[in-house]
């Protein structure tokens, strides 16, 4: 099985890519084929990772969007946009910091993502 992580990779920083390469470690160990896919950085980066997680998405089983509110919630637009043009299964792990104000303030554009009210 193929599956693909769409995360806001940030090296130096513990926390969520952390869990991830960890993660990404254990599955690897059982024998799962795991790509991560990037959206951090500048406009031309965030750009990038979309046309990569399209592409990576496209020869992948599953998509796991990785993130949390405001700007690190942009891996999880990335990983439902794939997940939708590609017709791929998709996972979201959601970091919740400052959750109830993002999710109140977005829900709108948010219930078209998940395709649910919030």
């Amino acid at each position: 099985m193929r599956i693909l992580f769409v995360l806001n990779v940030r090296y130096n920083k513990s926390g969520i890519t952390e869990q991830v390469l960890y993660l990404k470690k254990s599955l690897e160990a059982e024998n799962y084929d795991v790509k991560l896919v990037s959206t951090f950085g500048n406009i031309f980066h965030r750009i990038k990772g979309i046309v990569n997680a399209v592409k990576e998405g496209s020869k992948s089983d599953l998509i796991v969007g990785v993130g949390c509110s405001y700007f690190g919630f942009y891996p999880i637009f990335v990983a439902a946009l794939a997940a939708f043009f590609l017709n791929k299964k998709v996972i979201y792990n959601y970091h919740g910091g400052q959750a109830e104000k993002f999710l109140w303030k977005y829900n709108y554009l948010l219930k078209y993502i998940f395709k649910k009210k919030i």
